[in-house]
Parts: structure tokens; sequence; C-alpha cells
């Protein structure tokens, strides 16, 4: 374990400031990568949604307004022939609405309609509304001349299957953006569940790394802290030369603290060597003292036990 972290550790040569700056940016890393890939999924399925609601929905919209359109044309055409010329042209303008607003949500479909099935199923839809509406406008034109027999036998038996087909025609359009309104939302709901095992996979991993960061950045600091300190405690032991080979070994580790330790340890060997010199001139002196104050004592002392006739003469 202990090679391998060492082989792993790659900030040997680094302080130690520089290490937990290291640390720290390796975890904001991580929190980015996981904050950028979640923003990024997020907005994937913001597109998606806003497709649904802002386009696909309405397009089903249109097409029904069409088929309602058509069956309001529908109702109106027998009215043609029945009604006198003044209630008549009433439903003429009705037609002529229902017609302006078909071709308008064909138009709006056509221009949010990328997709080649989608165009297909358009222009399906809209060259059997032309041909409807071709039908329709020579009935009109039957039944305002008063061919009442020509106008109700092309009511039966022409109009009524062209807008059979023209209304299977739309429905399938709706149909066709029903299918993208459900496949857009198995879409995101797919991206909802791979996203969120993604960003949980990342969550881990980014923990994972962190916590193996750490460790490593730790390792690489305590220990020659520990040295240091094992250092300064064989310099309390007089052990000046373990000091500076550990100073040295050290050096790839903690460069700065161990040239300082070194060069303490070096001040403080110079130092106890001038307290030792002190000491022993300091012993050397007591010495004399001693051995002066020794000759004076005996000196006095013979001095005290001589004669005084002696001492007189």
């Amino acid at each position: 374990m202990n090679e391998l972290t060492d082989k792993l550790d790659l900030t040997k040569n680094m302080r130690i400031g520089a290490r937990m700056g290291t640390g720290f940016g390796l975890i904001i890393v991580f929190l980015a990568v996981v904050a950028i890939f979640t923003t990024m999924r997020l907005g994937t399925l913001q597109e998606v949604i806003d497709e649904v609601v802002e386009v696909r929905f309405p397009k089903t919209e249109e097409a029904n307004e069409v088929i309602d359109e058509i069956n309001l044309i529908a109702r109106n055409l027998p009215l043609i022939y029945i009604l006198d010329e003044g209630e008549r042209d009433g439903e003429l303008a009705h037609i002529d609405t229902a017609h302006r607003t078909i071709e308008e949500r064909f138009a709006a479909f056509e221009a949010d309609t990328s997709s080649r099935e989608g165009q297909e199923v358009l222009s399906r839809a809209r060259n059997n509304y032309h041909e409807y509406y071709q039908m329709v406008n020579t009935y009109l034109n039957l039944a305002t001349d008063e061919e009442l027999s020509g106008a109700q036998n092309m009511l039966l038996n022409t109009i009524r299957p062209a807008q059979n087909e023209l209304i299977a025609a739309v429905a399938a359009m709706v149909e066709h953006e029903t299918r993208e309104m459900t496949s857009g939302g198995n879409f995101a709901q797919e991206m909802v569940f791979g996203g969120r095992s993604l960003v949980l996979s990342l969550s881990v991993g980014a923990i994972l790394l962190g916590i193996l960061a750490a460790f490593i950045i730790t390792r690489s600091i305590s220990r020659p802290l520990t040295r240091i300190g094992q250092g300064l405690h064989d310099a309390a032991m007089n052990e000046m030369d373990t000091v500076v080979q550990r100073s040295a070994a050290n050096a790839e580790e903690s460069a700065a603290a161990a040239e300082e330790l070194s060069a303490m340890a070096h001040q403080m060997t110079d130092f106890v060597a001038e307290l030792m010199t002190l000491v022993e001139g300091k012993k050397a002196r007591d010495r004399q003292a001693a051995v002066q104050h020794q000759l004076t004592v005996e000196r006095r002392k013979q001095e005290n036990n001589q004669d005084p006739k002696e001492l007189l003469s």
C-alpha cells in the first residue's frame, strides 16, 4: 500500500500549501464535472419537453381544427340547395371562411414539420384537400344554378367519399404527431432514469477520487512532518548527524522544512560546542580557584602554628 501511494503521489516536490490547493482544486473539478453533466442533461430534457409542449401538441390541435372545419363544410353543403338565395350567401361565407382556416392550419403545420414522414403525411392530406375543395366548388356551382339532381348526386357519390379520405389523411397527421409526442415522452423518461443513474455514478466516482486524492495528499504532508518530528527528537538527544541525514533524505518530500531543520541542527551543534567550551573553561577556573584557596588556607594554618618567639625574631 505504501509503495502504491508513493507511486501515485505526484506532489512530492510541492510545498504544503500547493498540495492542499491541489487537493481542493481536484475536488472542485470533480464537482464541476458532475454539475456540467447534470446541466447538460437537464438542458436536453428541457428541449424535449419544449418540443412536445410548444410544437407537437399545437400541431395536433391544428390538425384537429382542420377536421372540425371539414365537418363544418360537410354540414353546410346540403343547405346550399335547400335554403333560399339570401340564406345561401351566409352558408357560402361560412364555407369560404372554413377554407381559409384550413389553408392557414396546413401552412402552420408545414412550418413546424421537418421530418420526412411528417412532410409526406402533410403532403398527402393537402393533395386530398385540394381535390376535395375542387369537388366542393363544382358542387356549389351546380347548387347555385339549381341543378339539384346533379348537385345531390355529386354530394352523395363523389364528395362524401373524398371527404372521408380527407378526414383519414388529416387523422394520419394527428396520429403522426401523437407518435412523436409519445416517442418524445419515452425519450425524456429514459433520459431521467439514465441521467439519474449516471449522475449517481459520477457522484460516487467523484467522492471516491476525492477520498483517494485526500489520502495521498494528507499522507504526503504527514509523513515528512512525522520524520521532522523524529528529527527534532534526535536533536534533543544530541544525535545531530542523524538529524542532518534525515533532513537530506526528506529533501524531496519537504525541501524547505528539511533545509531549515538541517541548518538548525548545525547551529545547535555549534552552540553546544561553544557551551561545552565555556563549561570546561569554567570548570578549569573553578579548579584553579579551589587549589589557590586550599594553598592559602594551608599557609595560614602554618603561620598560626609557628612559635611567637620565632615570629618576633
